[in-house]
């Protein structure tokens, strides 16, 4: 999967995937691999907890 607004990573080269809570992704551009795992199956469509994680992983890559 490629970054899309539906499915956010850290900009257009990224690509990896997602699932019910799950994210994991990489972006060749910024050197950065995420992988983020939960313990229960988190909504579907996307974990709201992501969005905070990735504006985390952009402040501190300056993406």
């Amino acid at each position: 999967m490629l970054h899309t607004n539906l499915h956010p990573k850290l900009g257009p080269g990224s690509f990896g995937h997602s699932g019910p809570g799950t994210l994991g992704f990489a972006d060749p551009d910024s050197g950065v691999a995420f992988g983020y795992v939960v313990n229960r199956i988190g909504p579907l469509g996307g974990d709201p907890r992501w969005a905070t994680l990735l504006d985390a992983v952009r402040g501190v890559r300056g993406v």
